[in-house]
């Protein structure tokens, strides 16, 4: 694991800085252990097993979606032609976001919420620093650490670590950009995500989201895509937005300083002041 990531990572649950290496961490309040495996620190709050069984009643439903998830990202990325189709789909709003983020060719440290298998790191100047956090690192299952045939894999080196959005493993104040690409509604709760986001922001550091959005359906029409559509992206969302609710999200946390759409996909830079 890289020196300075031992340097910024704290506990999920008390903040504390961490120590150790190796094959684990211990949290210096509540004295927490957590493992290292594959140099890939495994950071999940105390309602979460490594293999995201929930211990508690809160991440119960979010446990279902996240099944829901990974049954449809295998069958997404189970053929070379349907890989293709989505990376395509989402190639402009990417880039654009980027060209949001305004990252140049210095040393910026840059948290990715939601990695997946990190593929982002790609489209980032080879001078950043790149963690990419996810509940299934480096995209694995965490029960069977299996990968999607065809899922899109990074080139450049990532730093992964396995937490949620919701308690980021992070020290205040040390990341000069953080992503959302698509993950906030996969999320257990988007209000605890934001906040977490920006805390982790120096001031000036930029909060880059790219998420889907759509007018409000009726419940009798989401049910008839459940049933035409069974295991479908509907049934892998916890939480579905207008155009408007990231915008609010997002505005109530930081100053937003660029809104825009591509598609359906909804584009917002947003200042920590």
């Amino acid at each position: 694991m890289e020196d300075w990531l031992r340097e910024i990572l704290t506990c999920p649950d008390c903040r504390a800085a961490l120590r150790g290496g190796g094959d684990g961490l211990i949290c210096g309040g509540c004295g927490r252990d957590f493992r290292i495996a594959d140099g890939v620190p495994s950071l999940l709050p105390r309602g979460l097993d490594l293999d995201l069984t929930p211990r508690g009643g809160e991440w119960s439903r979010w446990r279902r979606y996240m099944g829901r998830f990974i049954s449809w990202r295998d069958r997404r990325y189970r053929s070379e032609s349907r890989t293709e189709a989505a990376l395509e789909r989402m190639g402009g709003a990417d880039e654009r976001l980027v060209e949001l983020a305004g990252l140049g060719d210095e040393d910026g440290l840059v948290l990715d919420v939601g990695c997946g298998s990190g593929y982002f790191r790609d489209k980032l100047p080879p001078a950043v620093r790149y963690v990419g956090l996810d509940p299934l690192p480096a995209a694995r299952d965490p029960r069977s650490q299996r990968l999607p045939p065809h899922i899109p894999l990074p080139r450049l080196p990532v730093v992964y670590v396995q937490g949620v959005g919701e308690a980021l493993p992070f020290a205040d104040g040390c990341m000069d950009v953080v992503l959302a690409m698509g993950s906030l509604d996969h999320s257990r709760d988007p209000e605890l995500v934001l906040p977490e986001a920006v805390r982790v922001l120096r001031r000036g550091g930029k909060l880059c989201l790219r998420q889907g959005a759509s007018r409000r359906t009726s419940r009798l029409r989401k049910l008839l895509r459940l049933m035409l559509r069974p295991g479908g992206t509907e049934s892998t969302h916890p939480h579905h937005f207008t155009p408007e609710e990231p915008l609010d999200l997002v505005g109530s946390h930081a100053r937003v300083v660029a809104q825009e759409f591509v598609g359906r996909r909804g584009l917002i830079c947003a200042l920590k002041e």
